[in-house]
C-alpha cells in the first residue's frame, strides 16, 4: 500500500455520455461500467464514453505538483483537461497517472474529461477472450499532490520504490531497496533517503540512507540486511514486516511510500512441486475474475473484501488473478492472508495481426510487474493464456519469448510461467520459455471423461521429467437450478459438477509434482458471447454464484479437503422433490464420526476421503427430514417425495457440445477416410480464420458449417483450427464429419 502526500478521491460528481452524444448525459459516481447490465449479452454495447468532471484547485497546492491517477479505464482512455489532451493509456487494466500542473487553472473551475473506448482495436489486448470486456472508469481515480522533489509518479505507475528480495533464509534476509527520485523545482537539491524495516509491532530492524544532490532524476540504492527473520509461510503465518521509504529535502520531509514485505524464498521441483521457505507446499486453489452480477467490473473494496473472505473460507492456499491485471486493494488483501498469487498479462487467445512485436503486450507486463513489484504474496508472472489457439506462427514464439526474458529483466527474483491450451503438445516450444508450465484441462467437459485427467498427467511427466507442471485451470459448468440422479458430462447439474471435482482433485492428489492446481473458477463470470446450459452470457463453473450468494456443493467439497476447520455439509439440497421410494444422499465431512439421520433413523456413514454416499435411504410420500451430523456440526434438509415434479430440474441443452448446432440441416456425411495434409493447400489444422480469408475455403465452410457464422461463439471459434474443434466436441463432429470437410479443403489451395 502507498502513501502519497495528498492523495484526494475524484470518485464522486462525474457524468457520462456516448462519445458520439448519441444518448442521454447522466450523473455516476467511480467506480462505473456502462455494462453492468447488458455484459451478459451478445450484443453489450462496445463504443467510447467520455466522463467529466469539474473542480476547483486548492491555493494551498501552488508551487506543488499535481497528477492525476486512474487505478484502471477499460480499455483505451484519453485524458483531457481543460480542452487539452494530455495522455492516451492503452490497456485497461493496470494503473496509469499523467501531471496537469501546467494546464490547471488556479482561479475558478477545472473540467476533467476522460474518454474511454472499450471496442476491439487490434494492437490492444486483450483481443478477444472468454469473458466481457466491460467499459469504463471502473477503478477508482485520484488526485495526487507532491512537492518538486518526490519519488518518481511516471515509471510506468509505480509507486518509485522496489523491494528486492535477493536473499532469504532462516539466519537472514538481503533485501535491495530502489528508490526513485525526481526534482522537478528546477534547481539542485541536496536530499536524503531514508530506508527503515520494522516489525508488524513497529521495532525498527533494519535501516540505511543515502544523501545525493538530485538536479533532474536519480536512483537511491541500498541494501538491507534482517537477522532471524520472522518468514512469511503463506496461509500458515502470512507475517508481514513495514517498510518505510522516506525523503528529505533540507531536514523535512517531503515525501513519503510505505510498503508490507512478506520475507520468503521459493523454488519449483519438476518431480516434488511447490516448496516455500523449504517447506513442501502444494499450491492448490483457484482463479478468479473480478466482475460480479449487476456491477461488472465496478467493483468496491467491500466486494474485493467478500471475494478474499469466500477464498478464505474454502481454504485455499493460492490464486490465479485471471487474465489481467488486478485491483491493487485485492493484491493487498493476498499479502496478508499468505495467498501465493499468480499474476498474468491480458495476452490470451490470439495476437495481433497487425502489430507482430506484441508492444501492446510487453507493455502492459512492464506496468503488471513495476505497479505489484512489492506485494510479497506474488510468485509467479504469468506471460500468455491460450495464446496458441490459432496455431504457432515463428513470430508468436517470439513474441512469447520476449515476454519472458522481458520478465526476468524486470524481475529476476520471481518466476514466470504460462497456461497453455490443453491441446498444446508436450514437446511444444513455447514450454521450455518460461520457468515453469501450466495447462488448461478440461477432459471430462469439453472432451474425454475426467478420469482421463491421471492418463495425461503420466504421460506428461514420462515425455517431460523436467517441466514443472501445473494445472492453470479445469472445471465444469454446474448450474443450481438443474439436478440429477445420474450425472454426467455437460448435463449442467450441481451434482455432476460436484462430482467432477472430486474426481478430478482425487487425481491431483496423488500427483504431488503438480506445483499449482487452480480451479476454473471461484466464481460465475459474465462471458458475453457464452449461450449454454440455458443461460445466455454467463460461464457458470463458478464455485460460487455469480452474486456470491450461493456457494455450489462444489466449494463445499474443497472446503472440506482444503480447511481445517469442521465441515459437514449435505449435498444437493435445492434438488428438493424426489419421486423415487429410496435414494442416495452424498455427505462432505473432513472428521470422523458421521451419521445421517432420516425420518428419525440413523445411518452410519463411511467416508472415503471426505465423501460418504448414504445408498438406498427409504423416503416417505410428502417431507423427509434429513439431517448429516457430526459431533457438533449438522447440516440438515427437507426433501419431498412427490409423485410427479412440480419443479423441471432438466437443463433445456444438455448433452449438447459447442459446435453442435453449427452445421448446415441439410448436408449428408458418407463414410470416413484417411485424413491427408498436402502442403500449400488447407485442412482442418488451419484455423477457421484463415480458411475464411480465402473465398473457396469460405465456401466450404459454408457448404458444411453454415449456422457457425451467426453463432454468439463464432468470434472466438474463428481462431480455433477445426481440428481442436472436433477434439472438443466429438459428438458432433464425427470421423465422417472430419474427413468430409478436410477432402474439400484439401481442394482449396493457400495463398
Amino acid at each position: 500500500m502507498n502513501t502519497i502526500n495528498q492523495k484526494i478521491p475524484f470518485q464522486d460528481r462525474w457524468t457520462v455520455r456516448r462519445a458520439d452524444s448519441s444518448g442521454p448525459t447522466v450523473p455516476v459516481s467511480l467506480p462505473h461500467t456502462w455494462n453492468a447490465e447488458d455484459g451478459v449479452t451478445a450484443a453489450y454495447l462496445r463504443c467510447a464514453h467520455v466522463y467529466q468532471r469539474t473542480w476547483t484547485a486548492d491555493s494551498a497546492h501552488r508551487g506543488q505538483r499535481l497528477f492525476l491517477e486512474f487505478e484502471a479505464a477499460q480499455s483505451v482512455a484519453t485524458v483531457r483537461v481543460n480542452g487539452v489532451t494530455l495522455t492516451t493509456h492503452r490497456g485497461g487494466f493496470s494503473l496509469f497517472r499523467v501531471e496537469v500542473t501546467e494546464v490547471v487553472r488556479w482561479e475558478g473551475e477545472n473540467t476533467l474529461e476522460v474518454e474511454v473506448d472499450n471496442r476491439e482495436i487490434e494492437e490492444i489486448y486483450p483481443l478477444m477472450a472468454d469473458f466481457t470486456f466491460f467499459g469504463g472508469l471502473y477503478r477508482e481515480v485520484w488526485l495526487l499532490v507532491v512537492p518538486p522533489v518526490h519519488f518518481d509518479l511516471q515509471d510506468h505507475g509505480s509507486s518509485g520504490v522496489f523491494l528486492s528480495q535477493t536473499e532469504v533464509g532462516a539466519a537472514q534476509a538481503k533485501v535491495s531497496c530502489q528508490a526513485k527520485v525526481v526534482n522537478q523545482s528546477g534547481q539542485p537539491q541536496k536530499t536524503t533517503c531514508h530506508f527503515q524495516v520494522l516489525t508488524a509491532d513497529g521495532v525498527p530492524v533494519a535501516e540505511a540512507k543515502q544523501t545525493a544532490v538530485v538536479t533532474q532524476a536519480t536512483s537511491f540504492l541500498s541494501g538491507l540486511t534482517i537477522l532471524q527473520p520472522h518468514l512469511w509461510q503463506g496461509v500458515a503465518d502470512p507475517y508481514l514486516y513495514r517498510v518505510e521509504v522516506t525523503l528529505s529535502v533540507d531536514n523535512s520531509v517531503v515525501d513519503t511510500r510505505k510498503h508490507t514485505l512478506g520475507l520468503r524464498h521459493y523454488e519449483v521441483d519438476p518431480a516434488k512441486g511447490f516448496f516455500l521457505n523449504g517447506i513442501a507446499t502444494p499450491l492448490r486453489g483457484v482463479c478468479r475474475h473480478q466482475d460480479k452480477a449487476g456491477q461488472g467490473w465496478a467493483i468496491t473494496r467491500q466486494d474485493m473484501d467478500q471475494d478474499l473472505a469466500l477464498l478464505t473460507e474454502i481454504g485455499a492456499n493460492t490464486v490465479r488473478l485471471a487474465h489481467y491485471q488486478h485491483h491493487d486493494w485485492f493484491l493487498d488483501l493476498c499479502d496478508r492472508t499468505g495467498l501465493v498469487v499468480w499474476a498474468e498479462i491480458p495476452f490470451i487467445s490470439r495476437a495481433s495481426k497487425t502489430d507482430p512485436t506484441g508492444e501492446n503486450a510487453v507493455g502492459q507486463l512492464v506496468e503488471l510487474i513495476r505497479q505489484n513489484y512489492n506485494h510479497s504474496s506474488i510468485c509467479f508472472w504469468g506471460v500468455q493464456n491460450e495464446i496458441t489457439i490459432g496455431g504457432v506462427p515463428p513470430e508468436l514464439q517470439q513474441l512469447v519469448g520476449r515476454l519472458a526474458e522481458t520478465a526476468k529483466r524486470e524481475d529476476p527474483w520471481r518466476l514466470t510461467t504460462q497456461a497453455q491450451l490443453g491441446h498444446y503438445p508436450v514437446a511444444g516450444p513455447l514450454n521450455p520459455l518460461t520457468d515453469v508450465v501450466a495447462y488448461n484441462l478440461y477432459f471430462g467437459w469439453y472432451y474425454k471423461q475426467a478420469a482421463d485427467f491421471a492418463p495425461w498427467l503420466e504421460a506428461f511427466r514420462d515425455e517431460a521429467p523436467r517441466l514443472s507442471l501445473g494445472v492453470s485451470e479445469y472445471g465444469a459448468e454446474g448450474l443450481i437450478a438443474y439436478h440429477t440422479d445420474q450425472p454426467r458430462a455437460k448435463d449442467y447439474t450441481e451434482e455432476y459438477h460436484a462430482l467432477y471435482h472430486e474426481t478430478v482433485y482425487g487425481i491431483f492428489e496423488k500427483n504431488p509434482q503438480l506445483w499449482g492446481t487452480y480451479v476454473w473458477n471461484m466464481f460465475d463470470f459474465a462471458a458475453a458471447n457464452r449461450d449454454e446450459g440455458g443461460v445466455k452470457g454467463m460461464n457458470n463453473k463458478g464455485l460460487v454464484t455469480h452474486d456470491r450468494q450461493t456457494r455450489k456443493d462444489a466449494f463445499w467439497y474443497y472446503k472440506a479437503v482444503w480447511s481445517a476447520q469442521p465441515v459437514v455439509h449435505l449435498t444437493s439440497k435445492r434438488y428438493v422433490e424426489r419421486t423415487q421410494e429410496s435414494v442416495d444422499f452424498k455427505v462432505y465431512c473432513n472428521r470422523p464420526g458421521l451419521t445421517l439421520e432420516v425420518n428419525g433413523r440413523t445411518y452410519a456413514g463411511e467416508l472415503q476421503g471426505v465423501v460418504a454416499v448414504f445408498r438406498g435411504v427409504p423416503l416417505v410420500w410428502g417431507d423427509n427430514i434429513v439431517v448429516a451430523r457430526c459431533g457438533q456440526q449438522t447440516d440438515s434438509a427437507v426433501f419431498r417425495r412427490v409423485e410427479t415434479n412440480t419443479v423441471n430440474y432438466t437443463c433445456p441443452d444438455q448433452g449438447k457440445g459447442m459446435a453442435a448446432n453449427w452445421f448446415t440441416a441439410d448436408v449428408v456425411f458418407g463414410e470416413p477416410g484417411v485424413l491427408e495434409y498436402p502442403a500449400g493447400f488447407f485442412s482442418i489444422r488451419d484455423s477457421i480464420e484463415d480458411i475464411l480469408a480465402v473465398p473457396a475455403g469460405e465456401r466450404v465452410l459454408r457448404k458444411y458449417l453454415s449456422r457457425l457464422f451467426d453463432h454468439p461463439m463464432f468470434t472466438m471459434a474463428k481462431a480455433f483450427t477445426l481440428e481442436m474443434v472436433a477434439g472438443m466436441d466429438a459428438k458432433a463432429f464425427t470421423p465422417a464429419v472430419v474427413y468430409q470437410i478436410n477432402r474439400d479443403l484439401n481442394s482449396v489451395p493457400k495463398g
